[in-house]
């Protein structure tokens, strides 16, 4: 086994000691004889020789390779080891060193991968990507940024940042928001293409710091074209406008739809009145053209002298019971017309009063008699005589001519008849009328969408689609309550309305 370093330097200091021994030794031995002297400088000369040898051998020689070694990995050479292969000290120095170098050499390799992995991705991201030095230079970018900006790489590396930015004052508070916080987040700004063409953008960016923490070895930006989602955002509020319009159009033609269908009962309510009218008034008009001419001949006979007593006895009959069915013919017609202005001045005006509540749904049938004369339907009021009620009787006439018209339409078929019940009642805090006919009834479907503007089962036959919606819009928006229907296929249909007793005005 050869010797340790330190064996070694140990031999080579007690040969020197013994080479100043001999050496003085010789001194002496000198002046007893010239022969011994040369013989002894001859021995040390030897000594020394393969001292020198033994260290430079050992030692010298290890550590110019260590320096040669160090040299070329400063150099960035990982591809050489350093060649000691001496079992001493210096030996497990030398495998320490090509270990390190292993490891140096992996490592060099690892980071190449992934800065070609992470240049390949930058290079193919479809967001423009531009590096920065800490002062705000432009050292890299990625192929997106010379499709969005125009530019080539030596037009663009060397320059600021802030000279591609469309605002000077924009890119320096941007700048300024970086270095402040490490990084700024979707940011919408413009960016000046070539040609100064502008460029909305979304932009990012984002500091790398270096393994203190805080030195900022550079800035990674992003922007992302928005240029087509602008175009697009352009087109959609074009679009929404017009929607908007068209949206605003459908709701004032509603409206008046709405309005027009109202009218139209209160048209059909007339059209009905005005044909019960008829009747008594054309006897009216008929007995006093009756009684006129007998007036007539009448004060003839008078002038001339022929006039008897029998004569005008029988004219006296005659315009007693002529005059008694002109007076019940003209309290109809007035009775009609009350009814009807009362309805429809509720129904047009909408105002807010007290009433009672069986009078004044007695005041709606009577208006609506003629339309109900011809179907011969049984219809039952449900009502305590003494309940008023503070609310909107215009609004509860729309309901219940709505609800009528409605089963006479929908409910029974031609020459049916039928029985359809009206109940109401009150509590502390609200009004419920419950309306049910016992007519044909409606299939599930149906129910869900009866309350829906246009929806009718009778288009071309007079339906509309306008009437229960009109019904619903009154109960929740008008009275502030709730509607609710029943019904099933062959037994009948059932609205339950409840609304508070006295409705609050902001709610109106």
């Amino acid at each position: 086994m050869s010797l340790s370093i330190r064996n070694k330097i140990l031999v080579a200091y007690l040969g020197m000691v013994l080479l100043v021994g001999l050496a003085i030794g010789g001194i002496w031995y000198y002046l007893i004889t010239a022969y011994a002297t040369a013989l002894v400088l001859i021995v040390v000369l030897a000594i020394s020789g393969i001292i020198f040898t033994l260290i430079m051998r050992n030692i010298t020689n290890p550590l110019e390779k260590f320096v040669s070694f160090t040299d070329m990995i400063a150099r960035g050479n990982y591809s050489q080891i350093t060649g000691v292969k001496s079992k001493d000290e210096v030996g497990v120095l030398a495998d320490s060193f090509n270990n390190m170098l292993m490891e140096l050499k992996k490592t060099r390799d690892d980071l190449t991968k992934a800065k070609d992995y992470t240049d390949n991705i930058i290079g193919t991201i479809a967001s423009a990507v531009i590096v920065l030095t800490e002062d705000g230079e432009i050292v890299k970018v990625n192929k997106s940024v010379h499709k969005m900006l125009g530019r080539t790489e030596e037009e663009l590396l060397k320059k600021r940042i802030d000279e591609i930015f469309e605002s000077d004052t924009i890119a320096e508070i941007l700048y300024n928001e970086i270095m402040k916080n490490g990084y700024v987040k979707d940011v919408e700004v413009v960016l000046l293409a070539k040609y100064g063409v502008k460029v909305p953008v979304i932009f990012s960016a984002s500091v790398i710091y270096g393994s203190d923490g805080t030195t900022v070895d550079e800035i990674v930006c992003s922007a992302q074209n928005i240029t087509q989602l602008k175009r697009m955002q352009r087109v959609r509020d074009m679009h929404l406008q017009e929607l908007e319009t068209a949206n605003k159009y459908l709701k004032e033609s509603r409206a008046q739809l709405v309005q027009a269908e109202k009218l139209a009962s209160l048209g059909q309510m007339l059209a009905g009145v005005a044909h019960e009218i008829n009747t008594p008034v054309g006897i009216g008009i008929t007995l006093s053209s009756t009684i006129v001419s007998d007036t007539e001949n009448l004060k003839a006979a008078f002038d001339e002298g022929s006039l008897r007593k029998e004569r005008l006895g029988e004219y006296i009959d005659d315009v007693s019971q002529g005059s008694s069915l002109i007076l019940k013919s003209l309290m109809r017609t007035a009775e009609l017309i009350k009814s009807f202005k009362m309805v429809s001045a509720d129904q047009i005006t909408q105002e807010r009063r007290v009433f009672r509540l069986k009078e004044y749904i007695e005041e709606i049938l009577l208006s609506l008699q003629p339309n109900m004369k011809r179907r011969q339907h049984n219809i039952k009021i449900i009502c305590d005589e003494d309940i008023e009620l503070d609310s909107y009787p215009g609004a509860i006439a729309q309901i219940i001519t709505n609800l009528l018209m409605n089963s006479l339409t929908h409910a029974y078929g031609p020459g049916a008849k039928g029985t359809m019940a009206i109940e109401l009642s009150v509590n502390k805090d609200d009004v419920t009328i419950r309306f049910s006919d016992d007519g044909r009834g409606m299939p599930n479907e149906y129910v869900r969408r009866i309350y829906d503007p246009f929806f009718t089962t009778k288009r071309g036959a007079g339906g509309t689609g306008l009437g229960l919606h009109i019904v619903h819009n009154i109960v929740t928006q008008t009275l502030g309550g709730s509607i609710e229907c029943e019904s099933e296929l062959d037994k009948g249909t059932t609205f339950t309305i409840i609304f508070p007793v006295m409705k609050k005005e902001a709610a109106a």
